[in-house]
């Protein structure tokens, strides 16, 4: 299968976020995310199956897809688009058995010597971190620095993901650093954050909870950082305020 990624693609996380998975897709896609990834380490299996059924439902009628963390299982069972596995997840040619060619399947790697593996393993993307030192996990393996993310670019051929303690300012260094094509910084999903710590905010009234996103640079340069910032901003204004359609 032929996969590239998209311009953002957020991690949710309800402890963070404070919001519902469900609640996190209808604010990203209405920012433009357009693929979602749902992370949950602290809900038992079937929490996260029926949180992540509730979260597929909403995808489909915003036109989204989804990929959910670790668990094949509940990619099977809430018929996601795919999984996100980790180093101490089902190995990927398992996880390919199972899922068939169709599903997405990303793989995270931490060094240099497993990205190079997971661009001969059967997945569609690669995800490096930490790049930055992280705060969304409790014990985040040792950070992988950028110019280790500029080595995996220039040497594997699958599109390349990168993750942990990206802020959007950081973000626009990465893509600055002219990684390379289909490479972009992913984000997990926040709350109380403000456009003076250069996040990028999705609003939702009345509570004004804000959600941060990240994106995928298919095309690189200094710019990106700020007119992806632009568009995800002006795309939510502009949904918000228009006007409910007349009924037929």
């Amino acid at each position: 299968m032929s996969f590239s990624l998209p311009k953002i693609y957020p991690i949710t996380d309800t402890l963070i976020s404070g919001l519902s998975h469900a609640e996190q897709i209808e604010l990203l896609a209405a920012g433009g995310a357009s693929l979602i990834q749902l992370r949950e380490k602290r809900a038992s299996p079937r929490e996260f199956y029926d949180a992540a059924l509730e979260a597929v439902s909403m995808a489909r009628r915003l036109g989204v897809r989804i990929i959910i963390n670790d668990r094949v299982d509940i990619a099977i069972a809430v018929k996601s688009d795919g999984v996100h596995l980790g180093q101490d997840d089902l190995p990927p040619d398992r996880a390919r058995a199972l899922l068939g060619a169709s599903r997405i399947i990303g793989f995270s790697t931490h060094s240099l010597e497993q990205a190079l593996a997971a661009d001969l393993a059967p997945v569609d993307y690669v995800a490096i971190g930490p790049v930055l030192q992280t705060s969304t996990k409790e014990q985040p393996d040792p950070i992988v620095g950028l110019e280790t993310v500029r080595e995996i670019r220039r040497r594997i051929s699958k599109p390349l993901v990168a993750i942990g303690g990206i802020t959007l300012d950081r973000a626009r260094a990465i893509v600055a650093a002219k990684p390379g094509r289909d490479f972009g910084p992913a984000f997990v999903t926040r709350r109380r954050l403000t456009r003076s710590t250069g996040t990028v905010m999705v609003r939702q009234d009345p509570k004004r909870r804000h959600v941060n996103v990240g994106w995928s640079a298919e095309a690189d340069g200094p710019g990106f950082g700020a007119c992806a910032q632009r568009l995800l901003w002006r795309s939510a204004r502009r949904r918000a305020a228009a006007p409910a359609a007349a009924p037929r």
